[in-house]
């Protein structure tokens, strides 16, 4: 049932050590749960197949998309008493029924975005993490004095590189690009910043449009 799964669990990048006990359920059970109250529409994920497992390090799901080949691992947590004020309702929302997404596969080899942290929600989402000199340096160098409002972004993404997803209280995302390359379609820098820090991206206005485009690349 859970081919994609299997396929994903024998390859080279399956990195999950002793897996305890493992239950698949289609995305049509797991998906009914959804109160009616949700925000996103979790349609694409209609036909889909969930396999749910536990290993030495901790809870998992991975979702995968039989018809398109493709899927994704989330590992699941829970918010304790972290101040959710900063959180956008979908970022919340998607990390209460996915988990975090830290590794993505397709069977026919399909490229996927280097993502290795989606939709996680702990207290290193808020603002630039270990990013943060790196703005400030380059702010120096180019003497522009860095905006304390992009120093406080919430994080929704995360590349393998350390380059970050962000969005503001107004629901505007940003990309933190520190090794962006310069002529990348769609790619306009923030006003007022160095090179290779803060970018928008052009039909990705909204924490919504970046995930209907992340969840893209699986179809």
């Amino acid at each position: 049932m859970n081919s994609i799964f299997l396929s994903y669990q024998n390859s080279s990048r399956y990195f999950l050590e002793n897996i305890k006990e493992t239950e698949v359920v289609s995305g049509n059970d797991y998906f009914r749960q959804l109160p009616s109250t949700t925000v996103y529409d979790y349609t694409l994920f209609k036909n889909s197949i969930v396999t749910e497992l536990s290993s030495e390090q901790g809870d998992f799901r991975f979702f995968e998309l039989p018809m398109h080949g493709t899927g994704f691992l989330t590992k699941v947590g829970c918010i304790n008493q972290l101040d959710t004020t900063n959180i956008h309702p979908l970022h919340l929302e998607l990390y209460q029924w996915f988990g975090s997404v830290i590794d993505s596969y397709s069977a026919s080899s399909k490229e996927l975005l280097p993502y290795n942290n989606v939709f996680l929600i702990n207290n290193t989402i808020f603002g630039l993490g270990a990013l943060e000199e790196d703005y400030i340096n380059k702010c120096q160098d180019s003497r522009t004095s860095p905006n304390s409002k992009l120093l406080a972004l919430t994080t929704i993404a995360t590349e393998s590189n350390g380059n970050l997803v962000q969005y503001d209280k107004d629901d505007k995302v940003y990309f933190y690009l520190a090794d962006h390359i310069a002529n990348q379609a769609g790619l306009a820098k923030a006003q007022d910043v160095p090179d290779d820090t803060f970018y928008t991206v052009s039909g990705v206005s909204s924490v919504k449009d970046w995930v209907d485009s992340y969840f893209g690349q699986f179809i």
